[in-house]
């Protein structure tokens, strides 16, 4: 018999050989390559005269699109890659990558056993990573790692004496739900950094069901929402009641991912975010179903390619909310320190996990190797400080050893002009590391025209969120610090650099060895200073970008930038660029603690958040009987 589980008791377990029969006998349902519900039952004895129930899921469909940051999407090469060799002539291209290789997908390289048809990352060069990190030579790949929830994995039928064929056929139901999770593009994002919540956010929103007119016991589970508030809530809500979480039950939430080339324009990888939606909805609508709008839940960067999605590529109309964590919504300071010194030193945040450091080996570990990347990358240059950040205030500061400003950037609230294009030793790339792989291209001038395309991005959507947006992000002062500001601190020096051939004691080679004279003036304008000749690449002093310079007397300065001392996630900085949401007017918005920026999602008041702002979105959808 079929009944609907709009009005159905507790759900029965879904036992494998080691579990008991469940007392109420459930058929187990699953979704075809085509998309279709599918139940799966084996004869057993007539002796048993019970009905077998098959559940109907609602025919209302709310998908959620879940839409990763930056390095979270995986990504394969688009076509064959080539390096010239170091003649120059074509026919001593070496090839690098072959067309369908992956490139970067960081659930292999975090992985003691490299993916099959993986590129092999350690031992690249600033060139290899300008070629095959390109966003031109890339596209997404869907075959990252997917497991299924334990209750998906283990499957329950009868076996009535046919052990074998029934094995056989848990093993199909099992890759069956694995493909439906593919097909909904699971497999286009970061497994080791969102898998975990994918499936969390499934079963909590699929567990709203009724049995024989009662609760399922997953559906009573949340009802411990009733009465509470999103935690850090600016303007607090009014609490959840009981009927609002009821309404779950009307509609079935399958989970989506879009991962996307996070090397583009977030406005290129917004019109692929819009395509996507339309898609789904139509892949719903053309099955008979009633799907009207999706929930998009975005990550970091993916906030940006959302409200790009919404406002300047006509997807609102197909977007009943939008949930923002963690958005970089006016840029992070940790970008201008990423392509000045690269990816290492920053503690908590991306790069503070094995994760992260597996990604900063990847990126690079200096300016030399992320230029290249970043330098050609109009979406990493949209997370660089935009107009708007710090409310248009400097940002940027340079200091002598005792604490004096000498300098505070933007001065006419315009990074692009002042820090981002400017020739002074402090703008956030050096044309000359540009092309090390010597392709025949003018680099600064594409470097530039792909800042221009960053600039528009920013101007185009400054003031545009879409309508109803929700929001959080990190303001934690004590574990997980971020650059709001940026400083160098210039100091006068004498340096010791060892060279070969130097006599030295003990058992290795000592490294570079500062002796700072901070009671000596720095003599003229920063802007007047330049560079130490032979010294424009320097390894990072423990993590933090160092830079030789020459003052305007000729004396060496050491300049550093300081360590990151704004509350935030350690990437996000909370008052500088987090807090910038608000401009959209939020129907909520919550300030939290105790998470870093990349595994936000695994914290419990933002899982909390999440199940609040998905109940509180679907209150104004009209339940047609």
């Amino acid at each position: 018999m079929t009944t609907n589980e709009n009005g159905a008791a507790a759900s029965a377990p879904t036992g494998e050989d080691e579990w008991d029969a469940p007392q109420e006998r459930v058929a187990t349902r699953y979704v075809d390559a085509q998309g279709h519900t599918i139940y799966a039952w084996n004869l057993t004895s007539s002796k048993l005269t019970d009905p077998v129930k098959l559940y109907m899921p609602s025919h209302r469909i709310v998908p959620i699109v879940f839409v990763p940051g930056i390095m979270g999407s995986n990504l394969k090469a688009l076509k064959d890659i080539y390096r010239s060799g170091q003649d120059g002539k074509a026919s001593s291209r070496k090839k690098i990558a072959t067309k369908g290789q992956r490139i970067w997908n960081v659930d292999s390289m975090t992985s003691p056993v490299r993916a099959d048809n993986s590129i092999s990352w350690p031992g690249q060069d600033a060139a290899a990573r300008q070629l095959m990190l390109n966003m031109d030579a890339v596209e997404v790949d869907d075959r990252g790692s997917i497991e299924l929830r334990s209750e998906e994995s283990n499957v329950y039928l009868p076996d009535e004496g046919r052990t074998r064929s029934a094995q056989r056929r848990r093993e199909e139901i099992r890759q069956a739900r694995l493909d439906d999770k593919r097909r909904r593009g699971w497999g286009t994002v970061s497994w080791c950094s969102y898998g975990a919540f994918l499936n969390w956010l499934e079963e909590q929103l699929a567990g709203a069901t009724y049995r024989n007119g009662k609760p399922s016991l997953a559906f009573l589970e949340l009802f411990k929402h009733v009465g509470s508030s999103p935690t850090g809530a600016i303007h607090a809500p009014p609490p959840l009641t009981e009927e609002q979480i009821k309404k779950l039950v009307k509609f079935r939430f399958p989970v989506h991912a879009v991962g996307y080339n996070w090397l583009k324009s977030n406005l290129d990888s917004g019109q692929y975010l819009a395509d996507k939606i339309a898609a789904i909805r139509k892949h719903y609508t053309d099955l008979g179903m009633d799907c009207q709008k999706v929930i998009v839940i975005t990550h970091s960067m993916g906030g940006l390619v959302a409200r790009a999605a919404s406002q300047a590529c006509s997807a609102d109309k197909d977007i009943l909310a939008v949930i923002h964590g963690v958005m970089p919504t006016d840029g992070a300071g940790a970008f201008y320190k990423r392509f000045v010194g690269g990816l290492t030193g920053e503690g908590a945040g991306v790069f503070g996990s094995l994760v992260g450091k597996v990604t900063a080996l990847v990126l690079g570990a200096s300016g030399r190797e992320t230029t290249p990347v970043l330098g050609f990358g109009p979406g990493p240059m949209e997370l660089a400080p935009n107009q708007l950040y710090n409310g248009g205030k400097p940002w940027l500061f340079i200091k002598d050893a005792h604490g004096k400003t000498l300098l505070s950037l933007p001065e006419r609230g315009n990074p692009y002009e002042e820090i981002y294009r400017s020739n002074p030793w402090w703008q956030a790339v050096n044309p000359a590391w540009l092309n090390p792989a010597g392709l025949a291209i003018d680099a600064l001038q594409r470097h530039r025209r792909l800042l221009d395309k960053a600039e528009s991005y920013h101007k185009q959507l400054a003031q545009k969120f879409h309508q109803p947006t929700y929001a959080y992000w990190g303001n934690d002062a004590a574990d997980h610090k971020a650059w709001g500001t940026v400083t160098w601190r210039a100091v006068v020096a004498n340096v010791y650099d060892p060279k070969p051939g130097d006599v030295f004691f003990g058992d290795a080679m000592p490294t570079r060895a500062w002796s700072e004279r901070p009671g000596l003036p720095i003599v003229g304008h920063p802007a007047q200073w330049r560079w130490s000749p032979g010294h424009d690449d320097l390894p990072a002093n423990e993590g933090l970008p160092e830079r030789y310079l020459l003052d305007g007397k000729g004396q060496t300065l050491r300049c550093t930038i300081q360590p990151a001392a704004d509350a935030g996630d350690g990437t996000v900085p909370a008052g500088q660029s987090g807090a910038g949401v608000m401009r959209g007017s939020p129907a909520v918005a919550c300030r939290t603690v105790g998470y870093d920026h990349q595994m936000s999602y695994n914290n419990d008041s933002v899982r909390a958040f999440v199940f609040d702002s998905v109940v509180r979105a679907i209150e104004p959808i009209v339940v047609k009987a």
